[in-house]
């Protein structure tokens, strides 16, 4: 079938002839052109009847697109963007039979993949999919640090037909911190800059101890420090502490005798006890000392046992 446009029938005007779907052109001119004899220039155009235009197939497209094709033409048809062949030794031609109809599809293409990525130590993964034109989010787990904060990467095709990440997969890299100083008068068993979660263990030269309750350690932390520094004082070898008040005010040797032991009257607000385990005549108690916001309670007899306790009363005690 012959579908004809002009322009007008004036000297000059264009005369456009195609087949409508499903026809060939079997002979004829597609443009006429009108003469100044008042004909039409060239031949008119005859059709026949033929296989339509091929369509998208299995997510494949055919790499030419006529108004019809003959019997017996073959088809050649491609993956689209971003897909590949299932079966690359699959035929990707179709044929136009006598019936003007194609034959069935025997190919598939399916959209590419690029490599797997997955949560690990370092680095979270956020994917909703891995195929092509997907994105995924990329950050850095606690304790671990990239050039920015998050990486957007784009899931592409290279000319060679490879699907890989755009840009390319960041890495996250352990965070350091810097040697750990030891305390005044004591000693850190780490000499070097450190990973994120190395822990560092604190001890005091002879004569002194640490404040905070053994082992004191410290660990490399997310932000790159250490934290505070533990602290040494003095300590002589001389019994057992009770926690006082911050302010120190020892006044004098109080130490008094009771059915239930030895009692010491120490600052407003606390109640110092120590009950000996052995008859009281056993044991010959000292002074106590008043170091560092600590009492001191000290025996002269080391293999005696005591209970200590520290009672508040009226309420807690107020620097």
């Amino acid at each position: 079938m012959v579908v004809d446009v002009p322009e007008g029938t004036k000297y000059g005007n264009l005369l456009s002839s195609s087949c409508s779907g499903g026809y060939i052109r079997l002979n004829g001119s597609l443009s006429r052109f009108c003469r100044s004899d008042k004909k039409w220039s060239g031949t008119p155009l005859f059709c026949q009847r033929g296989c339509p235009t091929g369509s998208n197939h299995r997510n494949a497209t055919p790499t030419t697109f006529d108004a019809g094709y003959a019997v017996g033409h073959q088809l050649l048809y491609s993956c689209n963007t971003g897909y590949v062949a299932v079966d690359t030794r699959a035929n990707f031609r179709l044929t136009c039979q006598s019936d003007y109809t194609w034959t069935e599809p025997t190919f598939q293409c399916l959209l590419g993949v690029c490599p797997s990525l997955s949560n690990s130590t370092s680095t979270q993964v956020i994917a909703p999919a891995f195929t092509f034109g997907s994105r995924v989010t990329i950050t850095c787990n606690t304790g671990y640090e990239m050039s920015a904060s998050s990486v957007r990467l784009l899931c592409d095709r290279t000319q060679s037909n490879e699907f890989i990440w755009s840009p390319s997969v960041p890495q996250c890299n352990i965070k350091r911190c810097p040697a750990p100083a030891p305390p005044l008068n004591g000693r850190v068993n780490l000499r070097s800059s450190q990973p994120y979660n190395a822990v560092a263990t604190y001890t005091c030269n002879s004569g002194y101890k640490l404040v905070e309750p053994a082992p004191v350690t410290r660990t490399c932390g997310d932000n790159r420090q250490w934290g505070t520094t533990p602290v040494c004082i003095e300590s002589p070898d001389c019994g057992f502490e009770v926690p006082t008040l911050p302010t120190c005010s020892y006044t004098n040797n109080g130490w008094t005798r009771s059915s239930s032991g030895l009692t010491f009257d120490g600052n407003p607000g606390f109640f110092a006890k120590a009950t000996v385990s052995a008859t009281l005549t056993s044991v010959s108690l000292v002074t106590s000392q008043c170091l560092n916001f600590h009492y001191r309670v000290a025996s002269s007899s080391p293999g005696s046992s005591f209970t200590l306790e520290t009672t508040p009363q009226n309420g807690s005690p107020s620097t």
